[in-house]
C-alpha cells in the first residue's frame, strides 16, 4: 500500500478537502493502520492521536474555523436541518472540542469507506 498515495486519495474524495488534510496533519499523518484498522480511529472517545487534550483540539479549531463552519453548514443543508452541536457558551473550549471531534470522526468514516472499497481494511 501506498500510503502518500491513499492519503491523496482520501483527500481528494473529500467534500472538504482542505479540511481533511488539516485534519491528517493535526493527527500526525495517515499510517498504514489507519487503513488495516480504520475502525480503531472512528470515535475520538478512544483517543485519536492529535484530537486528545483540549489544547491540540481547541488549536486546531481556531485555525480551521471558517473551513468548520462550511462543513457544519453544508452538512446541515444535506441533511436539511441543523446538527445538534452543543454550544456551551460558558465553556468555549468543550464546544470546540466537540466540533473538532466532529471534523475527525467524518474524516475517520470516510477514511474507513474508502479502507473498504480498496481492500486494505482487515
Amino acid at each position: 500500500m501506498n500510503i502518500e498515495k491513499a492519503t491523496q486519495e482520501v483527500i481528494d474524495r473529500n467534500q472538504h478537502p482542505k479540511l481533511a488534510a488539516a485534519a491528517i496533519q493535526q493527527h500526525g499523518g495517515l499510517t498504514e493502520d489507519n487503513f488495516k484498522y480504520p475502525s480503531d480511529y472512528m470515535s475520538c472517545e478512544a483517543g485519536v492521536h492529535g484530537f486528545i487534550y483540549f489544547n491540540e483540539t481547541s488549536e486546531f479549531y481556531d485555525k480551521n474555523k471558517n473551513l468548520i463552519v462550511s462543513m457544519v453548514e453544508d452538512y446541515e443543508e444535506e441533511m436539511g436541518e441543523e446538527l445538534d452541536i452543543p454550544c456551551y457558551l460558558k465553556w468555549e473550549t468543550q464546544h470546540k472540542n466537540h466540533v473538532a471531534w466532529l471534523v475527525w470522526e467524518v474524516l475517520a468514516y470516510e477514511i474507513h469507506s474508502y479502507a473498504h472499497e480498496m481492500n486494505y481494511a482487515e
